[in-house]
């Protein structure tokens, strides 16, 4: 690949952090659009915060997440997992004070799908760590959450409720998933299958091994 110009170089050296900023703005703008009735409404935690707080907490903690955890750390992968622990972090943390970052899914009963979101953040940084079938696995998580936003958007509708405010804080919630597919897109190839490092490691063992075998032998 040919680097053309310095702002080109520039780009590549930081598209990450680039695009984890710029999904990091939308993410917020959607989030304090869709505030008013697009959160976990029913879950009242051990402690009694004032709305302000919740406010903040809902819309704020995970932007605030995503646009600095890219320039704390480098590696690609580590910053992923990062993001996920610490979503997963702050959902618990807000639980105990009654607020949540996460949608709304009337499909699970009493606002249970909390827990959904908090298996689905475990799962990406699993899947993350594990470098294995990444793009695959991340954008079929990412389409499950679509599925039942769209789903919970058309009970809404029904019920004349959520509309336009769930709209737009189920967007938001997409385009934080979506914004992690976009990132590791740009480190791993559009491949099925690759071997992840422990098992590169053990090929490698093997090759040397049988070429120190043929080296021996001859």
């Amino acid at each position: 690949m040919i680097i053309k110009s310095k702002k080109e170089k520039f780009y590549l050296d930081n598209r990450e952090t680039i695009t984890m900023c710029i999904f990091a703005v939308a993410v917020l703008a959607f989030s304090v659009l869709g505030y008013r009735s697009a959160f976990n409404e029913r879950i009242e935690g051990f402690f009694n915060c004032s709305f302000r707080f919740c406010y903040y907490w809902n819309c704020f903690c995970v932007p605030l997440i995503m646009a600095v955890v890219p320039f704390i750390v480098k590696s690609t992968r580590k910053m992923l997992i990062t993001v996920m622990s610490l979503k997963v972090a702050v959902t618990l943390i807000g639980l105990m004070f009654g607020a949540n970052p996460n949608i709304h899914l009337p499909v699970f009963m009493d606002d249970w799908g909390v827990l959904f979101f908090i298996a689905i953040d475990i799962f990406i940084a699993v899947t993350v760590y594990n470098e294995r079938n990444e793009r695959m696995l991340i954008n079929g998580a990412g389409l499950v959450v679509l599925a039942l936003m769209a789903v919970s958007q058309i009970i809404g509708f029904i019920e004349g409720a959520f509309v336009p405010y769930y709209f737009f804080r189920s967007l938001s919630v997409f385009l934080f998933y979506r914004s992690i597919y976009s990132v590791i897109r740009h480190i791993t190839p559009n491949y099925r299958y690759l071997p992840n490092s422990h098992e590169m490691k053990y090929i490698e063992a093997k090759i040397t091994e049988i070429n120190e075998e043929e080296y021996t032998d001859a």
